[in-house]
């Protein structure tokens, strides 16, 4: 969400200054409106408080500051905080009427005269139980596939046979088989065994912190990281691994390089939001990444930062030294942290909660911290058969597999499903061609991720 309070100082010049008053009037008026809801919220009479006639009229400000900033999520964390009641952000979207007869006078009268509604039992733990089950019922349903790519078709299938009865709620819809989702497991995605092979290949060093960097902060996607390298290849009749090692990247053919490749979509808002905040809107992201990424490689910023993290033993020293590589979206830098995790064995598993599973966490135990994450899979582990997850994580079920599945989870439940079904599904050679690599990657790297 782009930011509602105007620029100062050296970046002051950048906006017209009508832009810059009406972004402060949307400001103020969205800062207003929040302190009216506060006070409707907890009973406060909205009548002679700030000059405004009723609570009416504070409602109609209120909805207008969120037509200004434009997010769902915004109306759902602000509904949340001062009312306690939490909302999925598509509900705020796609149906305003749910805040607005929140915040009625006559309902809001009643609440202050305790009159209309008789207190019943609390029923919040038995909704946060049905959270859990549901959580525990999309990984299962996600089990059979995983292990039918990675261990064989007929263990594939005898997973399915016995897990039916508890993952029925999602092998029975046929959106889910049509929903483009990642592994249970996210160290099984394409994309991160395209890497975790270049990591093996290479040895853990620059080259792959590097690659790390570029697969999470540009590309965000699969069979992109290759063509990337291959291009730079082409351009300069040098391998971009050993320019790396050397500190000498050419910037133009990086660009180049940058240009060949789609760039993905599975982390295009935390990507936008990082590129911005380095380099403005006014560039594109493949030219002002060409440049960022040939500065922190002949600089030696890869380098240095490999030796610093092989001495890093706490999460927070880690994310202090990716910080220096300009990893200011803590998404993003989480995902590289993640990345470096399967070489650095000293590192812990990171409690990060990421804003796509916040609110399913939240739900599920009634915060959203790292506290209840590691509540949440004490819940899970105890409840998943350790015959199939320990095909699937032979690592051991951690609070980075609860997080990812969180966000599954939500990004299922969120989005609108085409009755077409998945359009790279439609190329059967590029279905057949994405298993081989797969099973091509998998096999080197079986023995990093504790198969063997």
């Amino acid at each position: 969400m782009q930011s509602l309070i105007p620029r100062t100082g050296k970046y002051a010049n950048n906006i017209p200054r009508q832009q810059m008053l009406d972004a402060q009037e949307a400001a103020n008026e969205t800062r207003l409106a929040t302190v009216m809801l506060l006070m409707l919220a907890y009973g406060a009479r909205a009548r002679n408080t700030t000059g405004h006639a009723d609570a009416g009229d504070a409602r109609v400000r209120f909805v207008r500051g969120l037509a200004v900033t434009g997010s769902g999520c915004t109306v759902c964390i602000t509904f949340g905080m001062l009312t306690g009641t939490w909302i999925e952000r598509y509900e705020v979207n796609q149906n305003m009427k749910l805040m607005f007869a929140y915040l009625a006078p006559a309902d809001q009268a009643n609440r202050e005269n305790g009159a209309g509604k008789v207190p019943g039992p609390d029923t919040r733990p038995v909704r946060r139980a049905k959270i859990v089950q549901k959580l525990l019922a999309w990984i299962l349903a996600t089990l059979p596939s995983t292990v039918s790519k990675f261990h064989g078709s007929s263990r594939g299938a005898e997973c399915q046979e016995a897990l039916a009865s508890h993952a029925g709620p999602y092998q029975g819809k046929p959106m889910f088989q049509i929903h483009s989702r990642l592994e249970g497991n996210h160290r099984l995605d394409l994309a991160s065994l395209e890497l975790y092979n270049l990591g093996v290949l290479q040895g853990f060093g620059p080259a792959y912190v590097a690659a790390a960097w570029l697969l999470r902060a540009v590309l965000c996607g699969s069979q992109r990281l290759p063509r990337v390298i291959m291009a730079y290849q082409d351009a300069t009749r040098e391998s971009l691994l050993d320019a790396i090692k050397t500190q000498n990247v050419c910037d133009e053919a990086m660009e180049k390089a940058l240009d060949a490749v789609t760039l993905g979509s599975a982390t295009a808002l935390s990507r936008v939001s990082l590129w911005n905040s380095l380099c403005g809107k006014n560039f594109a992201i493949r030219v002002a990444a060409a440049r960022v990424f040939t500065d922190l490689v002949n600089g030696g910023r890869f380098h240095s930062t490999c030796s610093e993290l092989e001495h890093a033993h706490t999460e927070a020293h880690a994310q202090d030294i990716l910080r220096g590589l300009h990893l200011h979206n803590k998404f993003l830098r989480y995902l590289v942290y993640r990345d470096i995790r399967l070489f650095c064995k000293a590192l812990p598993p990171s409690h990060y909660v990421g804003p796509g599973s916040e609110v399913l966490l939240r739900k599920a135990t009634g915060r959203g911290c790292a506290v209840a994450l590691k509540k949440l899979t004490r819940s899970l582990v105890a409840d998943l058969p350790a015959k199939w997850a320990n095909l699937v994580w032979p690592q051991g079920f951690d609070v980075e597999d609860t997080e990812h599945n969180l966000c599954e989870l939500r990004r299922f439940e969120d989005h609108e499903f085409s009755k077409k079904g998945r359009r790279r599904d439609a190329d059967l050679a590029a279905v057949q061609n994405r298993a081989e690599l797969r099973q091509a990657y998998f096999a080197r790297v079986r023995c990093v991720l504790g198969f063997d």
